[in-house]
């Protein structure tokens, strides 16, 4: 392969032609390609293609209904591919059928112009999960399910499992879903075959199209295998269709079976399905350029803070095409936060964050080599896990406030700011506290709940921990004009007032409570108006005047 240099104010850049060439590019109508690599590729032997899966961020390049995407070999042969899903966010999921001894693939998007493609990848294996968000009506039998799934029109999300045992929905916290499972079953032997499903709710148990199984209808799931049909079935691969709909609670579905020469009805077995393989995208290369910039990311783990998970995240960045010298990579995580990291190396730059707040984040990538600048920009929607909620792994609470104490709480948005502080509560970072609320009281408003919760421990933190009740009292009283709820704004005055008259000023303790009862007594009736009236009586009694306060 030839190669060229190009020399950037000071340092060069050494490219592969191919790349600022085009040379091996399957079609220039295609402006992005990115890699899906395999661990492995070997032929199963069995009816239809072998099947590889892959998530990748997109960068907002491909069309919406993913139409424009194509998966090639290396050597530019195209190769069968299904959509699977498209978002939450700058992210898609393909099923594409392997072409072993094949590991390497290269997806191409970025043609607006595209059609769909003429032909579509028949899934063959593993169990594909497909769910929408029940639209309501009748499951007592069949024809109804069917019918729910004919107007189920909110689609959720798609994707392969292990096997059909899930008492939770993978793709979000709703729980009054419709989903289909389709399994590639691999049946040991000729012979009789039991089945049975177990559900909240109605399930109904297909192979090779034929109803087995029958549970409809409102119903617990049961411990035990109570709706149990029979087949005979050949030795080799059928396809198994189980239909699910959970109306309420936690959406419990369970495929089970009992192969001939098996004495009980057991789960089936991730094994007795056709398997598929996962493969791992590398970084985004743009038609006719030398050099790209791109990201990739995953979820890397939650922590439970007072009723509400944070998220970590770890990021990969690198360059598409070979470069020598120096350059430096700028995070904006799409929440106010943001990162530098200068290096010489030509590897791949990581880095983690912790989102305080669940949400759509855009975070942006730039990249500068000398005067040269490249950037990339990915949606990500942040959320829990939902298909590892069950894992209930929780990490500790000190990795999140470490990272989290490195922010700029100025460009922070206030719910983030609040949960913050309430994190640096729990680990004992009371410095942090402090400079977190002192961006807090910055903001023009923020949520009241919010507001409440930070406020009383940034307060009580420069009392008790500061000796500064000045600074309390006027951080209560301005956080009482940001809030949007009397309620909260009367018990933050409230507040204030008590730490006055706890400092020896009764005239300001006074004067605080007094305007909290004329200003709020007339929009709210809650326990901070009569906290304020009795603030006053104690106001009172501080100055030996006991009729007055009584």
């Amino acid at each position: 392969m030839k190669i060229r240099l190009v020399g950037i104010i000071g340092f060069c850049i050494t490219v592969a032609v191919d790349l600022a060439t085009g040379r091996g590019w399957w079609n220039y109508h295609w402006h992005y390609r990115r890699s899906a690599t395999v661990s492995e590729a070997k032929r199963s032997g069995l009816p239809g293609d072998d099947i590889a899966v892959l998530t990748m961020p997109s960068g907002g390049l491909i069309q919406p209904d993913g139409r424009d995407i194509r998966i090639t070999t290396a050597s530019g042969r195209i190769v069968k591919h299904r959509v699977l899903m498209v978002g939450p966010g700058d992210v898609v999921r393909i099923a594409f059928a392997l072409q072993p001894p094949v590991k390497k693939y290269f997806v191409y998007f970025g043609n607006a112009q595209a059609d769909k493609p003429k032909q579509i990848l028949k899934i063959q294996r593993g169990v594909l999960m497909e769910t929408w968000a029940y639209p309501g009506g009748g499951i007592a039998n069949f024809h109804q399910v069917l019918g729910v799934f004919r107007r189920a029109n909110v689609f959720l999300g798609r994707d392969f499992r292990r096997d059909i045992f899930i008492g939770h929905n993978p793709f979000g916290p709703q729980n009054r879903i419709c989903s289909i499972f389709t399994g590639a079953l691999l049946c040991p032997r000729d012979g009789d075959y039991l089945f049975s499903t177990t559900s909240r709710d109605a399930s109904f148990l297909l192979v090779d199209g034929k109803v087995v199984v029958r549970n409809g209808g409102h119903h617990r799931a049961w411990p035990r295998a109570v709706k149990i049909g029979r087949i005979h079935l050949k030795k080799g691969l059928h396809e198994l269709k189980v239909y699910h709909v959970s109306t309420r609670g936690d959406p419990i579905i369970v495929a089970a079976w009992r192969p001939p020469g098996v004495r009980r009805i057991w789960k089936i077995p991730p094994a007795a399905f056709a398997p598929i393989v996962r493969a791992t995208p590398g970084f985004i290369e743009q038609y006719g350029k030398a050099l790209t910039a791109d990201f990739i990311y995953h979820h890397a783990g939650e922590t439970f803070l007072a009723n509400r998970y944070l998220q970590r995240y770890e990021f990969v960045a690198g360059l598409s095409g070979r470069f020598v010298g120096k350059c430096r990579y700028e995070w904006d995580f799409g929440d106010g936060q943001k990162l530098s990291i200068t290096t010489s190396a030509a590897k791949p730059v990581k880095c983690e964050h912790v989102y305080l707040s669940d949400g759509a984040k855009k975070v942006r990538l730039v990249v500068t080599i000398g005067a040269s600048k490249l950037s990339r920009t990915n949606v990500i929607q942040v959320a829990r896990p939902w298909d590892r909620i069950t894992e209930n792994r929780m990490e500790p609470l000190g990795l999140y406030a470490r990272l989290v104490a490195e922010y700029d709480f100025t460009s922070a948005s206030a719910v983030d700011i609040a949960n913050a502080i309430v994190l640096f509560k729990r680990t004992g970072l009371f410095d942090a506290i402090v400079r977190a609320g002192d961006a807090l009281i910055s903001k023009k408003d923020a949520p009241a709940q919010a507001l409440r919760e930070a406020m009383d421990i940034y307060a009580d933190v420069l009392v008790e921990r500061m000796n500064n009740s000045c600074k309390a009292i006027e951080a209560l009283l301005r956080a009482a004009k940001m809030s949007s709820s009397p309620a909260i704004s009367a018990r933050l005055m409230s507040k204030a007032g008590r730490y006055a008259l706890q400092s020896g000023n009764d005239t300001l303790a006074m004067k605080i409570f007094s305007q909290a009862i004329h200003k709020y007594s007339a929009l709210t009736t809650n326990e901070a108006i009569r906290d304020a009236k009795i603030g006053i009586g104690d106001v009172w009694r501080y100055r030996g005047n006991y009729k007055k306060a009584l």
